[in-house]
């Protein structure tokens, strides 16, 4: 103990990280190593203390008179090598490398031997790296060991994008059991029926011979009469191929029926006109301010409906409930509404907002439009936030945004807002806040890679997407749960001042500045990571709105 003149000063260094590196590079090289652990593909050594003083596990084997604590080899069934050396590296160093061939292998050992913090590593590995080509192995894997959470976000994952993952060899092998299980799935929750049609098509032409069988049994998932148009012409043109491979499509495809699709394309099964399933409307813009369109996403065709009762340039809409809501503009607070119920009948003012906005951004939260930022009357840019509730037809603020943004994009995913890029007092934003309504404040993520002014945004896939702006045919994603931003393909424009939504699996972006910006609509195919000219409008759209229907 110190006397009352002596000082003591306590010192801290940094070298543990040191020791455990070294000590992890003796053990490598088996030096000062008291155990050997003995596997069926090769050996791994270790020393004892530093084990029993990670682990539970090994500190009970080691000190509580079990044999294997005096032994020097230890044999271990069912475990890889490499996979036991990855885990003792962790140990060593608190570092693991997990991939998509390690995961499952790593999961099992570490449950094995209660190594729970790589397991819950594990399980964000499988969150975080979820894809197409490994989904089905995920979902397997997380069945077995009653990881619900990740079967369902599996399943939701799968049934999203079915028509995909059925290209993989993974999901041709799957049993007719299971294959009309994930099937199903999908068919439960999207009307889609293309999809499902070719879904179901990739799977049995992986094996013809043996699956034949199973064609009535899986095509009694699909309700026939919500096929596309253009999907029925594609099936006229391979009918007489398709009905010498089976019997079966002569239940469908009858020459009657074939013959009315040639001379009445619009009409589907039975007669009745095509459901409006695959469309979206684009509200106003620069130079056409009244205009209100209908694009068919399947007859690549817009068709011009009732125009609203103000000028919509630099305006916000929303579908709410089978309603579309207009708001704001240039020196404009009112808000419209037109039932798609009555689509051909007219628009209709609703409450107005309580101050003007201009090149604000919109979004649907909890069946109430959410319209942030924008410019007021005076220019001043905007950072508050306003919700209307179209049930009792009011207007009320919420927290204001952390930064002032017009011309910006705001997105809804999982009940929260996110709300990224923009500008604010001539400077380009690259940065994005989200809002929780149940904290009732926002906070900041993740930047984008590049500043965007007047971009737009979509939630595609589970992801968000931030598209183009001034200057920039560049496209980046938002992992929500890594909170990270990656690049994908390029748009085929700059352009700046458009719009998007995602109608039937697909991006679509519309309009623009920027050359031929303003006249076309593009499609992202994610197959191959491409943006496609979808058609070119005769009207130049900018700053108008767009929303799906």
């Amino acid at each position: 103990m110190a006397t009352n003149d002596e000082h003591v000063i306590q010192y801290k260094g940094d070298h543990e990280g040191r020791v455990l590196t070294k000590l992890n590079r003796l053990r490598k090289r088996k030096v000062f190593t008291d155990v050997t652990f003995k596997l069926e593909d090769g050996e791994v050594s270790a020393q004892k203390s530093i084990l029993a003083g990670y682990s539970d596990y090994y500190e009970k084997m080691f000190t509580s008179g079990f044999k294997e604590g005096f032994n020097e080899d230890i044999e271990i069934k069912g475990m890889k090598a490499s996979i036991l050396d990855l885990l003792f590296t962790f140990i060593y160093l608190q570092v693991i490398d997990i991939s998509d061939k390690t995961v499952c292998k790593l999961y099992e050992a570490s449950d094995y031997l209660q190594f729970n913090d790589v397991k819950e590593h594990c399980v964000s590995f499988f969150n975080d790296a979820l894809a197409v080509g490994n989904c089905l192995s995920f979902r397997s894997f997380a069945q077995r060991y009653q990881l619900l959470e990740l079967v369902e976000k599996c399943d939701k994952f799968i049934r999203d994008n079915l028509e995909l993952v059925s290209k993989k060899l993974k999901f041709m092998e799957l049993s007719v059991d299971e294959a009309e299980a994930l099937i199903a799935l999908k068919q439960q929750r999207d009307s889609c029926q293309d999809s499902i049609f070719r879904t179901i098509l990739n799977w049995i032409k992986h094996d013809f011979k043996q699956r034949q069988q199973f064609i009535e049994r899986l095509f009694q998932l699909i309700d026939v009469k919500k096929l596309s148009t253009a999907f029925l012409e594609e099936v006229v043109e391979k009918s007489e191929k398709w009905i010498k491979r089976t019997d079966y499509f002569l239940d469908i495809l009858t020459p009657e029926y074939i013959a009315r699709i040639k001379s009445n394309p619009v009409q589907a099964p039975g007669g009745a006109r095509e459901e409006a399933t695959f469309e979206f409307m684009i509200v106003g813009g620069f130079g056409s301010e009244n205009l209100v369109q209908i694009y068919d996403v399947v007859g690549k065709h817009l068709r011009e409906i009732t125009s609203t009762l103000y000028e919509r340039w630099g305006s916000t809409s929303v579908k709410i409930n089978n309603h579309v809501y207009t708001a704001g503009g240039d020196v404009s607070n009112s808000v419209e509404c037109l039932n798609l119920n009555q689509v051909d009948g007219d628009w209709y003012e609703v409450a107005s907002m309580n101050k003007q906005r201009w090149h604000a951004a919109s979004a649907v939260l909890n069946d109430q439009m959410c319209v942030a930022g924008g410019w007021d009357g005076g220019r001043n840019t905007l950072s508050s936030v306003v919700l209307y509730n179209p049930v009792v037809n009011t207007w009320k603020n919420i927290a204001s945004m952390k930064t002032e943004r017009c011309v910006h994009a705001l997105v809804c995913y999982n009940g929260r807002l996110y709300s990224f890029g923009g500008l604010a007092d001539s400077n380009r934003l690259n940065s994005m806040e989200s809002y929780d309504p149940r904290e009732g404040k926002w906070k900041l993520l993740k930047p984008m890679n590049k500043e965007r002014e007047a971009l737009c945004g979509v939630v595609y896939n589970d992801e968000i997407y931030a598209i183009a702006g001034i200057g920039l045919k560049s496209v980046e994603r938002y992992n929500i749960r890594t909170n990270t931003w990656t690049n994908v393909g390029n748009l085929n424009h700059k352009r700046y001042g458009s719009c998007a939504c995602v109608v039937n699996g697909k991006i679509y972006v519309i309009g623009g500045i920027g050359g031929d910006a303003s006249n076309s609509i593009e499609a992202y195919d994610a197959i191959i990571n491409e943006w496609k000219i979808e058609t070119n409008m005769e009207t130049p759209r900018s700053h108008a709105s767009v929303v799906a229907l």
